[in-house]
């Protein structure tokens, strides 16, 4: 409304404060680019239309703005769920003149992004894309890739090994990169030998010997890795073809892979049934697990992704801040086998401070040669609240940071010491040590051979549930981020 000032002309606009939409005249012009850039007096706070269903009409005070750049949020007001995680002013799409409401195309849906001052609600860009034929196995079986949009978030996946092909972030400016590395094709994932991305069971990790009892059973699995077995062969849950699914609710949206493999697959026993969702919502990614078994079996599946929160042109994770709540490790033997867990105190693997993951100041410890830096098994302490993450990773340069959240027992920190110039990642770049960081999730590893770790069995008539939160926020630069993640705050 315009208020009059004290001689009884019009001289302070305000913005008509209100729940409900008002409704624009059809006639309405767009203003000239000279005033949809002017600034606008304090304070204001733009009200949707009854046409911005799509965010492409708006009315802050008299004025009317169609597909400009305006101010969203007062320098006071905070987005609710992170510092600066969205720009200040939200930017509109795709020019176009006054249309009726029966002409506005309906490609956009609204997302609850709330103001902590003033709770009004805003438009964000939330889209799930039809399946697109990703490549062909060289079995000749089709591979399809999803697509997730959920605020400033962006997941891409596919069903061959339930794996994610790439996961755009925000930076602290508001600009998108990918911070997973992935390859371009098919077929270099077909070849790819460091598990970039996928989904990996029944039994992620190396079990010491590839034969094993059950309730007086004995059965064998694959050695592929010397004597051992390694994330329970060269096919497993990595190499299968899951069968996708898009949903949508009214807070998330994500894809539900699921796989059934037939009794006595890759030498387990029974007929396990088994679904990996990922949920998207604006500042988080979610990995559900669920599964089910006909007959006693070994389970500990594990997502194997390498991050770089530097986004992309990628450079070595070194400048990274890692914080990992676990205060004992299980060392390996000469053939890379986690053994009894040790206290990480006094070692180089005491990361409940933050610090960078770099393992050159250790570079005589004899574990670090072993693994070419760290390549082990982290028992995590029970978590003391909801606010604490079992795991945090952070990088200063770009203010990004992920907090992850999860009720599995291990955390398997690798640095990638053991990439090669051979592997050529997407964009162009080739392999080198600490180019990307793992951070895998799941029950102990090599259970059945260390007596004093408990045995991840599933038995039928049980389900296996376990749930890992991915949280992206970003710092301001003017924070010390050593500092304000040692001190255990949210961000």
């Amino acid at each position: 409304m315009i208020s009059p000032g004290r001689n009884g002309s019009e001289t302070t606009r305000r913005v008509a404060r209100t729940n409900s939409f008002s409704r624009i005249a059809s006639q309405a012009q767009p203003p000239s680019p000279k005033k949809a850039d002017t600034a606008l007096p304090r304070p204001y706070n733009p009200i949707r239309t009854s046409q911005c269903s799509d965010k492409k009409l708006w009315r802050v005070g008299t004025q009317e703005f169609h597909n400009t750049r305006i101010p969203v949020l007062p320098k006071k007001r905070k987005i609710l769920f992170s510092k600066k995680f969205f720009s200040d002013t939200l930017y509109l799409e795709k020019s176009m003149p006054p249309r009726t409401p029966s002409q506005l195309p309906t490609s956009y849906s609204p997302v609850d992004i709330y103001s902590t001052h003033r709770k009004r609600r805003c438009h964000m860009e939330i889209s799930l894309s039809s399946p697109q034929l990703f490549g062909v196995t060289s079995s000749g079986e089709d591979v399809y890739c999803y697509r997730v949009t959920r605020g400033a978030l962006t997941l891409t996946c596919m069903d061959y090994g339930g794996g994610l092909l790439s996961l755009s972030v925000p930076d602290r400016y508001g600009k998108r990169e990918d911070i997973l590395l992935g390859y371009e094709t098919l077929e270099e994932y077909e070849r790819d030998s460091c598990w970039c991305g996928l989904l990996c069971g029944p039994v992620a990790g190396r079990l010491e010997k590839t034969s094993f009892e059950l309730q007086g059973e004995k059965y064998r699995l694959e050695a592929n890795h010397g004597s051992a077995s390694l994330h329970s062969g060269s096919t497993g849950f990595s190499r299968s073809l899951w069968r996708g699914e898009l949903f949508q609710t009214s807070r998330e949206e994500g894809i539900r892979f699921s796989l059934a493999p037939p009794r006595g697959s890759w030498g387990f026993p029974g007929a396990l049934e088994i679904t990996a969702t990922y949920l998207l919502s604006p500042r988080s990614l979610i990995l559900l697990w669920e599964a089910r078994s006909t007959a006693p079996i070994l389970l500990a599946p594990a997502f194997h992704g390498y991050f770089n929160l530097g986004g992309t042109p990628w450079n070595t994770t070194e400048d990274h801040l890692l914080q990992i709540r676990g205060s004992h490790v299980m060392p390996l033997d000469e053939k890379h086998l986690p053994g009894s867990p040790l206290p990480v105190e006094g070692t180089p693997f005491d990361f409940r401070t933050p610090r960078s993951p770099d393992p050159l100041p250790w570079g005589e410890d004899p574990q670090i040669t072993l693994a070419r830096g760290y390549d082990h098994p982290f028992l995590l302490d029970p978590p003391e609240g909801d606010s604490n993450p079992a795991v945090t990773l952070a990088h200063p340069e770009s203010g990004r940071c992920m907090e992850i959240f999860t009720d599995h027992p291990v955390c398997v920190f690798y640095s990638g010491g053991f990439f090669t110039p051979e592997t050529l990642f997407r964009g162009g770049h080739r392999g080198t040590p600490a180019l990307g960081l793992a951070l895998e999730f799941q029950e102990h590893p090599n259970a059945p051979f260390v007596p004093e770790l408990p045995l991840p069995l599933l038995l039928p008539g049980e389900v296996y549930r376990r749930r890992t939160e991915w949280r992206f926020s970003t710092v301001q630069k003017s924070m010390n981020m050593t500092s304000f993640l040692s001190e255990g705050r949210n961000i």
